[in-house]
């Protein structure tokens, strides 16, 4: 196999094969697709890359590694870079940002992390226009959930800020 050029193009193709082997419960290939994203990426030249992958960046790839690890419920590998990713909110979409903030708030209740649940989905909450998305508002709709079967006064304000959030069009089953 030809070496791989950097390209953000390449790295986010190769984020995407993460995300998809992550699906399949690949974790070999998940690491190998990630690292391989990381050298495209890490060696790339934004001046010589098409404008429309200009929002590929270093955070752009932690957020999805997060999501790849999420999927393979390595709750401690997702949360550290969902975090990461987060770290630096400038570098990431506003509607990226609130999916990998959702992503942190459903990984952290995964490890028992109620009030780091609940910041996370507070983050998520005070991004602009976030209802413009159905993959939000899915996202929202599983966080509600969630956050509703866990026993607590703050999971109980999170998910009626939810809630208020999605508004009426998704209430809140009586019985989970």
């Amino acid at each position: 196999m030809p070496p791989r050029k950097p390209s953000p193009v390449g790295a986010l193709l190769s984020i995407r094969e993460a995300r998809a082997h992550a699906v399949l419960n690949d974790e070999r290939e998940v690491c190998r697709a990630l690292e391989t994203a990381s050298q495209r990426l890490g060696s790339s030249r934004p001046e010589n890359s098409p404008s429309w992958v200009a929002w590929v960046n270093d955070a752009v790839l932690d957020g999805n590694a997060g999501r790849a690890w999420f999927e393979l419920k390595r709750w401690r590998r997702a949360e550290n870079r969902l975090a990461r990713a987060l770290s630096h909110p400038e570098d990431l979409l506003p509607r990226n940002r609130l999916l990998h903030s959702i992503s942190l708030a459903l990984t952290r209740l995964e490890l028992r992390d109620v009030d780091g649940a609940a910041a996370a989905a507070d983050d998520a909450l005070q991004v602009d226009s976030h209802l413009a998305s159905e993959r939000v508002r899915t996202r929202l709709i599983v966080a509600r959930k969630a956050f509703a079967a866990a026993d607590s006064a703050v999971a109980r304000d999170t998910t009626a800020k939810i809630q208020s959030v999605l508004g009426n069009r998704h209430p809140v089953p009586a019985v989970l």
